[in-house]
């Protein structure tokens, strides 16, 4: 289900890449373009994973049944990683149309790296709880390093100004 919900928002994100090549291209302002996909994601995404997250005991009950009630709190962490995954989409195709592919390389394997790494240390350990959280960690990760190679090259104020009222 998390998985549709962002698989939306790639389909969305990945239809704008060529409108972010052509502007990119031109060497136009891609901060309106941007903050319209923003928008878009948070006012379509946000509420459908907020929902699920809220309530995800009748998601688990619905989709594999009463068996899998431990399942809540697993659901409830990938709704939050469904929540970043937008925004490294995002981030991966305004890299893509700037040429910054060597960026979105090295972001990439860093959270194929602690994403293997930590399920082959803590997956035993924890169990999968701990794999729901490096999921997680590795959204945030991957994010955190796309928003970081591109500070200097795109603004992203119209982008803030959208998250605080959608």
């Amino acid at each position: 289900l998390i998985q549709l919900i962002t698989g939306i928002a790639g389909v969305v994100v990945t239809s704008v890449l060529p409108a972010l090549s052509a502007t990119a291209r031109e060497g136009g302002d891609l901060e309106p373009l941007i903050a319209r996909v923003w928008h878009w994601m948070l006012t379509a995404i946000t509420p459908l994973l907020v929902t699920v997250a809220v309530a995800a005991p009748i998601v688990i009950k619905v989709a594999v049944g009463d068996a899998y009630g431990a399942a809540v709190p697993y659901l409830r962490i990938l709704c939050l990683a469904g929540l970043v995954s937008p925004i490294v989409n995002a981030c991966a195709s305004i890299q893509v149309s700037l040429r910054r592919t060597r960026s979105t390389l090295l972001q990439n394997t860093a959270g194929v790296v602690l994403n293997v790494a930590g399920n082959l240390i803590f997956v035993p350990i924890y169990g999968v709880v701990a794999s729901a959280w490096l999921t997680l960690a590795t959204e945030v990760l991957v994010g955190g390093l796309a928003l970081f190679s591109l500070r200097r090259v795109v603004a992203f104020g119209q982008s803030v100004a959208v998250s605080a009222r959608p």
